[in-house]
């Protein structure tokens, strides 16, 4: 492991935390952007500073030890980027020892047994209530959606029109394409049949541009808070994406397309806190901020102001009262429950640009 003390104060007002990010495999290139945003959260200047400790993680079996030498060295907490292999070996090792764990993974069973493990991540089901309640407040009535064939873009699927229900809305048999070699005009004919107000579209950003291109052939429209179009010739709909929508690169593909598109997020740089934030990344990193680089940095203030800020109690009992992290950058940490993030913003493409939904 790589040690990283960040403030010569003395050990007792300055915490000792675990990172536990992957350098190999599937998820390493997150892992190292995830490394260099770390220590933005420990630095002096933020809750008095925190003593980070680095370790790789490339091995699932290898995390109980890990977990226990960062109780040996006195750690208050720990966070850490996991698969589904390694969330699950690592929540079991945090229980064992009584280690606050904050975890950034799709891994839910993880969750299942009491103890000091929390997850902090914009999942599938957070994702699609929050879509499918956008949807229902711009008037949307029936929904379907549309979507590649593929087992994520189902749960989500599955997760919204639980949702779009609940809230009084009607779900239509969707459509669904094969993601290897899509027939973009042949999914918008198809679309084009559908009688439905509203339409859930969780796919990549790439996919969403395309399909709305020829969705716009069909002349069919995004539809924002007010019509952008007189007469018949246009019929224009409430469009719902996902998370991974948040992105340049989607308005510059198709933001003529997209207006009035409403997007779940957990980290907007349309905020106040969010611009200084991304501002922050861009001059220490040289990159635009995303979405996990916002989560592990308010995990890290969160673990900081629990141990800093709270006298009594143990570090479990610490985490749990902080019920707003202070100087936060995200829709909001809470520590009384194991899905610390307990709710999204909504952005929408509004004259070529994301603002906060209107």
């Amino acid at each position: 492991p790589t040690t990283t003390p960040t403030t010569p104060s003395p050990p007792t007002t300055t915490p000792t935390l675990g990172v536990l990010l992957p350098l190999s495999g599937p998820l390493a290139p997150m892992g190292r952007a995830l490394k260099g945003v770390a220590p933005l959260a420990a630095a002096p200047r933020v809750k008095g500073g925190a003593r980070l400790i680095f370790h790789e993680i490339d091995d699932a079996a290898r995390l109980d030890g890990i977990l226990r030498a960062l109780a040996e060295e006195g750690a208050f907490g720990a966070v850490g980027l996991f698969d589904r292999a390694q969330a699950l070996a690592a929540a079991k090792a945090a229980r064992e020892i009584n280690l606050p764990l904050i975890m950034l993974t799709l891994e839910d069973r993880a969750l299942g047994a009491p103890g000091p493990v929390w997850r902090a991540l914009h999942t599938p089901p957070l994702v699609a209530r929050t879509a499918a309640g956008g949807g229902l407040e711009r008037g949307g009535k029936v929904a379907a959606v549309v979507r590649p064939d593929r087992r994520f873009a189902a749960r989500l699927e599955a997760w919204f029109s639980e949702a779009w229900r609940g809230g009084g809305g009607r779900v239509i048999q969707g459509i669904s394409w094969p993601p290897e070699k899509p027939d973009w005009p042949s999914v918008a004919r198809r679309v084009k049949a559908l009688e439905a107000d509203t339409l859930f579209i969780p796919c990549d950003a790439e996919d969403a541009a395309q399909l709305m291109s020829h969705l716009a052939a069909q002349k069919i429209w995004s539809r924002g808070l007010k019509p952008r179009f007189k007469g018949d010739a246009v019929r224009e709909i409430v469009v719902l994406g996902i998370s991974e929508w948040y992105t340049p690169q989607l308005l510059q593909r198709a933001r003529r397309y997209l207006e009035g598109a409403l997007i779940p997020a957990p980290f907007l740089a349309e905020t106040p806190r969010g611009a200084r934030f991304s501002a922050l990344i861009r001059e220490a990193l040289s990159r635009e901020a995303s979405a996990f680089d916002a989560l592990l940095y308010d995990a890290l203030l969160a673990l900081t102001q629990a141990a800093t800020r709270s006298s009594d109690g143990g570090a479990v009992e610490r985490l749990r009262r902080v019920e707003a992290v202070e100087a936060g950058v995200t829709s909001g940490l809470n520590f009384t429950r194991p899905e610390a993030l307990g709710g999204l913003y909504l952005v929408e493409v509004y004259q070529g640009q994301f603002i906060p939904m209107r």
